[in-house]
C-alpha cells in the first residue's frame, strides 16, 4: 500500500500493529521514514511496560533533531463514565513546527499508507508542539468518542 507521496508501507510495520492490538507487546511504536524515504519503516517499539512520558521523551527527541514521525500508542487512562481502567490504540503523526518543510510534506502527503493499514484505530493526533501530545489534551481527545 502507498500514499499519495508514492511512499509504501514496509511489512514489519503491520506485524508490529497486530502485535499491540493482539497481544499488547509494546506500549507505543514510532515509525519513520527508510534512509531513501521510500518506505514508512518501524524505528523504535517500546515495551510493554513503557509509560507515556517515556514516549513523550521520544518525541521531544525527534524534534530536537527536526525530524517527524508516525506513532502507535496503546493509551492508558480511567474512563470518566465508568471510573474503569481502559485504554484506545491512538495514530500520531508528529511533525514539530520546527522539522523542515520538505519532510512536514513528505511525512503528511505519505499518512494514509499506514493509517489505513491500521484497521481498528479511530483517534488521530496530530501533533506539532509539545503541547498537542500532552496526556491531558489526549484524554479529552480520547473520551469524547
Amino acid at each position: 500500500m502507498s500514499g499519495m507521496s508514492g511512499v509504501t508501507l514496509d511489512a514489519e510495520c503491520l506485524t508490529v500493529f497486530e502485535e499491540v492490538k493482539m497481544k499488547a507487546n509494546h506500549k507505543y511504536v514510532l515509525f519513520g521514514m527508510s534512509a531513501d524515504n521510500s518506505k514508512i519503516v518501524v524505528i523504535k517499539k517500546g515495551s510493554d511496560k513503557a509509560k507515556y512520558e517515556e514516549f513523550l521523551k521520544e518525541l521531544a527527541d525527534v524534534q530536537t533533531h527536526k525530524d517527524c514521525r508516525y506513532a502507535l500508542v496503546d493509551f492508558d487512562f480511567v474512563s470518566p463514565k465508568t471510573n474503569q481502567p481502559s485504554h484506545k490504540l491512538i495514530f500520531y503523526i508528529w511533525c514539530p513546527d520546527s522539522s523542515d518543510t520538505k519532510k512536514k510534506m513528505l511525512y503528511t502527503s505519505s499518512k494514509e499508507a499506514l493509517k489505513k493499514s491500521l484497521q481498528g484505530v479511530l483517534v488521530e493526533i496530530q501533533g506539532n508542539s509539545m503541547a498537542d501530545v500532552q496526556y491531558n489534551k489526549v484524554l479529552t481527545k480520547v473520551t469524547e468518542k
